[in-house]
């Protein structure tokens, strides 16, 4: 006969990997959340880029600044926010994703290194823009850069 399971175990067993049920280091957790955040506003951003390129060009600040509507540039890019903002949430939702995370958001942090490229010299453009857009690429790709598991207040599950 088996032994009889506590229900609250296995809530907790059952949603292990889930941010807010994991029992990690309070700054751990909020590390995954703040990048399932990043990478929610970075899908929403890829799926309107690659469902409506020419919409997206008319309604984002500053684009209309860069040159003429290039709808394979606008979708291709959207590709790359979408891909970047899927793996940010899959490590927001299981913390071993997070190398998939870091290569998947390399996108997004050369696109942000981009943008404030444009800060200096002779492509100045609107510098609360391009800031705007560089720092959600630069705190996702950070949030999930590699490190050894004691670096943050997290327990060892390794044993698990």
């Amino acid at each position: 006969m088996a032994a009889p399971v506590n229900r609250a175990q296995e809530i907790t067993v059952t949603l292990r990997n889930f941010v807010i049920f994991s029992g990690e280091g309070r700054s751990f957790m909020l590390f995954r959340i703040l990048a399932g955040l990043i990478g929610l506003f970075d899908i929403a951003n890829g799926l309107y880029m690659a469902i409506s390129p020419r919409a997206w060009f008319a309604t984002a600040p500053g684009a209309m600044a860069t040159g003429p509507f290039n709808p394979h540039f606008v979708t291709d890019v959207g590709f790359g926010y979408l891909v970047g903002g899927l793996a940010l949430v899959a490590f927001a939702w299981n913390a071993q994703l997070r190398l998939l995370a870091f290569g998947a958001s390399g996108f997004l942090g050369l696109h942000a290194l981009f943008h404030l490229s444009h800060t200096v010299g002779s492509h100045a453009g609107d510098i609360r823009t391009d800031v705007a857009v560089a720092l959600p690429g630069l705190i996702g790709l950070a949030l999930c850069w590699p490190m050894s598991p004691h670096d943050w207040d997290q327990p060892d599950h390794s044993s698990r």
